[in-house]
């Protein structure tokens, strides 16, 4: 067991660190549209086809590492999508054209779908159940963290040193890491932190041969609360599409803002949702192991309802227009005087504490509901079920902006659309409410296969 410690942490730390570049990478594009639209004399069309043809390969691998990762050695599919997407992110900073660009982006998208599916299913190898929810909760954090860093670099090198310099330095750490990690990652072995195998890890015999089947995939669908968390997933992630697209916009064109003000505002979603995961996973796996799986997810409910009723208060809230003119804004005098004027506004303060509020409630679904999927899945679908919600996850962000658009255009204004938007939390928490009934079913069946297993030792 204390091999297993030292094991997971190193192992956690490594993941971290290649999830922080994946991110990274997915997202340095985004702040330099502009300048890579200026150079290929291209249209927003054709700059957002990059962004589909990306989120299209990056999904169909998905699928596939998740269900590779439930037969083979995870260590070894992380480390070989890495280099993939590692060496199209060096690729990229060589790109001429745009159909360049185009072809090295899709196929970088093949190697992204590594991490999720086979970091969570590593993650659950490490950690026994009623514990996973709070480093779900502290990966989720850092991981958008790491994101947001090399995001922020992007574009603030992007004008000086170019869009493509951010993408050279990803792919060559990337590749760094893959070195190293050849020699010092080890690949948890599955099942051996259940409970139920304890004495048989204690007493050197334990070796879990089960690998996915075909069957085994049929029997995912099989069991309800996998059903029904993989659907919640698409309109409950409706929102965040709708907010991560049209609220930056909502601020500037209809608050009036500037963007550096309205960007405070996704600092201040950041810091409460960053809060709220750490917070969701200590309070879940305690919910868990005092009351059940059942009640867990029933605390997920209350949160994303209390999260969608304090942003739709937020949204309602007509901010004063401050004179942004009388602001040179042209050093860090300027700016501390201008955020002096804007906190010292109620209203202001309101807004700013009531997003807040709203994502720290909202952060609570995310760590519990991929501890759940652990704990009534058997170790060898992990893999393949993790990927099945990332999918959804980003089914519904995809949908959200175009919804979002829509809205806008039939209730007129962006408010008016990110208001309605908020709604489709609503059928979220109803297919949640059927997962309820079934959820320490599952879990009970699981861990009863697990000790016939452990019995009969294999």
């Amino acid at each position: 067991m204390l091999q297993i410690r030292k094991d997971r942490a190193f192992g956690v730390a490594s993941i971290i660190a290649i999830g922080a570049l994946n991110f990274g990478d997915q997202f340095a594009l985004t702040p330099n549209y502009t300048l890579i639209e200026k150079e290929f004399g291209i249209s927003h069309a054709e700059m957002g086809l990059v962004g589909s043809c990306f989120m299209s390969t990056f999904a169909i691998s998905l699928l596939i590492f998740g269900y590779l990762a439930d037969k083979y050695s995870r260590k070894k599919l992380l480390l070989t999508g890495t280099t993939i997407w590692s060496v199209l992110s060096i690729a990229t900073y060589f790109v001429t054209s745009y159909n360049q660009l185009l072809v090295v982006r899709t196929v970088g998208g093949i190697g992204m779908g590594c991490l999720m599916p086979i970091a969570y299913s590593m993650i659950a190898d490490w950690y026994p159940p009623k514990e996973r929810g709070k480093v779900f909760g502290w990966f989720g954090v850092i991981l958008g963290a790491g994101g947001g860093i090399f995001t922020t670099l992007a574009a603030f090198t992007g004008t000086s040193l170019g869009w493509r310099y951010i993408f050279k330095w990803i792919g060559i750490i990337g590749i760094i890491l893959v070195v190293i990690l050849i020699f010092f990652l080890k690949d948890p072995k599955k099942g051996e932190i259940e409970p139920e195998f304890k004495k048989l890890v204690e007493e050197g015999i334990f070796e879990y041969k089960y690998t996915i089947t075909w069957k085994d995939v049929k029997e995912i669908f099989k069991k309800h609360s996998n059903v029904y968390i993989i659907l919640q997933s698409i309109p409950g992630c409706i929102p965040w599409g709708a907010i991560g697209v049209w609220g930056l916009q909502y601020l500037v064109l209809e608050q009036g803002m500037i963007i550096p003000v309205a960007s405070t505002f996704f600092g201040i979603m950041g810091i409460g949702s960053a809060i709220g995961s750490i917070v969701a996973g200590y309070v879940g796996d305690w919910v868990d192991k005092h009351y059940g799986a059942s009640k867990r997810l029933a605390l997920v409910q209350m949160c994303i309802l209390a999260g969608m009723l304090t942003l739709i208060i937020m949204l309602r809230i007509d901010l004063p227009k401050f004179p942004m003119s009388s602001f040179k804004l042209l050093s860090i005098n300027d700016w501390i005087l201008f955020y002096r004027v804007l906190f010292t506004n109620w209203k202001f303060v309101m807004v700013c504490v009531l997003y807040s509020i709203s994502m720290f409630f909202h952060a609570f679904s995310g760590p519990n509901m991929y501890a759940i999927v652990q704990d009534v899945n058997l170790p060898e679908v992990r893999g393949t079920v993790n990927a099945l919600n990332n999918l959804t996850d980003y089914g519904g962000k995809a949908i959200g902006p175009y919804i979002g658009g829509l809205l806008a255009m039939n209730f007129g204004t962006l408010r008016n659309a990110l208001t309605f938007s908020t709604l489709f939390w609503i059928p979220c928490v109803v297919i949640y409410s059927a997962a309820i009934f079934t959820i320490d079913k599952d879990e009970k069946k699981t861990r009863e296969i697990l000790r016939k297993r452990a019995e009969e030792k294999f």
